[in-house]
């Protein structure tokens, strides 16, 4: 999925446990709307690779289970820096439109 992300121009922040954190129009933008729609190609293409997988892994009998990734897409204006404390600085992304993004993961079936 990182090698996905990565041609279609996203910007990782963060691996969550099996969750992937990233984010387009930082440190550079190709403009509002092509961010956009890089962000949908790119959530396209990584669904498209997990169906084939899984196909795949359970041809060789190595899942037995549902092999599926939720996706939350959200397009706003957040906060890109480093955050936290003396102790403990992080570069990473928030705001609004990142909370409703994980919201919107959530809930995607």
């Amino acid at each position: 999925m990182s090698t996905i992300a990565e041609k279609y121009g996203a910007t990782f922040d963060k691996f969550i446990g099996d969750a992937i954190l990233c984010y387009f129009g930082d440190p550079g933008s190709k403009g509002v709307k092509e961010d956009a729609e890089a962000c949908v190609r790119m959530a396209l293409k990584m669904q498209i690779r997990l169906h084939q997988l899984k196909l795949c892994w359970r041809e060789k009998g190595l899942i037995d289970r549902p092999f599926e990734a939720r996706v939350g897409i959200n397009s706003g204006y957040c906060t890109v820096g480093n955050f936290g404390s003396q102790n403990c600085m992080d570069q990473t992304i928030i705001g609004h439109e990142v909370n409703l993004a994980a919201r919107l993961e959530s809930h995607a079936n």
